[in-house]
């Protein structure tokens, strides 16, 4: 049964997307954390980014800046500086992919913070998604509650 229930979830829900939402999700393998960040193509096009960033052209580059300026993660207290990697547009959803490599052989301690699209939405809402050693979970953030703090 839980078989089924991964397949169903690798498989089915990747075409289902709520509006008003973005998903974020972290995972750390063999020193490299990354980021897959997925927001509707459409949704993402409406919002209005820095002047200087053109999104029709730059739609990820946008994107990414955008997250730089207003989400972050800390592990063990040391924030995680993301790099841009890829992006690709599938079935309607942007996805910029980020990562970075990192030192840290034992996790104790994940702060993220994310204040994304509330300017544009105050009901916007972000899924975060760990993968992360121990700290296996989701969670959902909105404009009262940013920030998640795990130890």
């Amino acid at each position: 049964m839980k078989v089924i229930l991964i397949l169903f979830t690798i498989w089915v829900v990747p075409f289902f997307h709520a509006e008003n939402i973005a998903e974020y999700y972290y995972q750390f393998d063999d020193d490299v954390i990354t980021l897959k960040f997925v927001i509707e193509n459409s949704e993402a096009s409406s919002f209005t980014f820095d002047n200087d960033c053109n999104f029709q052209k730059m739609n990820a580059l946008c994107v990414f800046e955008y997250l730089k300026k207003n989400s972050y993660i800390e592990l063990d207290k040391k924030k995680i500086n993301l790099e841009l990697q890829n992006s690709y547009i599938e079935k309607g959803h942007l996805i910029v992919n980020l990562s970075a490599k990192i030192n840290i052989k034992s996790i104790e301690e994940i702060t993220i913070y994310n204040r994304c699209f509330y300017e544009f939405n105050s009901n916007f809402k972000n899924r975060i998604s760990l993968n992360i050693k121990q700290f296996q979970s989701s969670y959902l953030l909105t404009n009262s509650k940013t920030l998640i703090h795990l130890n």
